[in-house]
């Protein structure tokens, strides 16, 4: 927003108190003369506007397709998997290493 700059008309005092935003009507602190500023009432009813838009809910589309979110699902179904493979693999490989191992110490025990 842009700022008003306001003084008086007839002391030139920017010493004034805003006594009917609807109106604009303002009174100079200083001489007590009253006069109106449109300018006060254009920017009062754009703030009002916007206090109003803003408790206002907004609702937010989702352009999301039914495709797309299947694909998403598949995506993290397939990702939310990973530890669990993994585990898999790790035991899988450490069973292989086990069975080496005791195939190697069978071997060398029978030829001694």
């Amino acid at each position: 927003m842009t700022s008003v700059h306001i003084e008086c008309t007839q002391c030139g005092s920017e010493d004034y108190q805003l006594l009917d935003p609807k109106t604009g009507e303002v009174q100079c602190r200083y001489c007590r003369k009253r006069w109106i500023v449109l300018e006060l009432v254009q920017k009062t009813q754009t703030e009002k506007y916007l206090i109003e838009q803003a408790k206002q809910p907004r609702v937010i589309m989702d352009n999301t397709t039914e495709t797309d979110k299947q694909l998403m699902g598949m995506i993290s179904g397939v990702l939310g998997l990973g530890g669990c493979v993994k585990r898999i693999f790790s035991l899988v490989i450490g069973l292989i290493i086990l069975v080496v191992l005791i195939i190697v110490a069978v071997t060398f025990f029978k030829n001694m």
